[in-house]
């Protein structure tokens, strides 16, 4: 499950298929995230006062993630890697603000 929030304070919640080809490596690191049962959530920010401008008609955190998610190209892909490679870039050099990840295993 992937929660993303965008919306001030939010990281303070954060406290307390068709044929494709893949890497082996990287096959193998999906398949061993998916065989656990987990939470992600990403937020626009830490526990502080985010942008609700600077993204066009969004957000600069909702632009980020919208332009992040058209730039991957491989069909299958991890939250870890949607946040490493685009939300953190393109809101971190964009603003004062940082968005953060947090991943919790869930009880079976």
């Amino acid at each position: 499950m992937l929660l993303i929030a965008d919306s001030c304070y939010t990281g303070a919640m954060l406290r307390g298929a068709g044929e494709f080809s893949l890497s082996e490596a990287r096959e193998q690191a999906l398949l061993k995230s998916l065989a656990k049962k987990k939470r992600t959530v990403i937020t626009s920010g830490a526990n502080e006062p985010v942008l609700d401008g600077g993204g066009g008609n969004h957000s600069i955190f909702a632009r980020a993630l919208l332009e992040g998610l058209g730039a991957i190209e491989d069909p299958v892909f991890s939250a870890d890697e949607l946040f490493v490679r685009n939300l953190r870039p393109r809101v971190s050099g964009n603003a004062q603000q940082e968005p953060r990840p947090r991943t919790g295993l869930t009880p079976s």
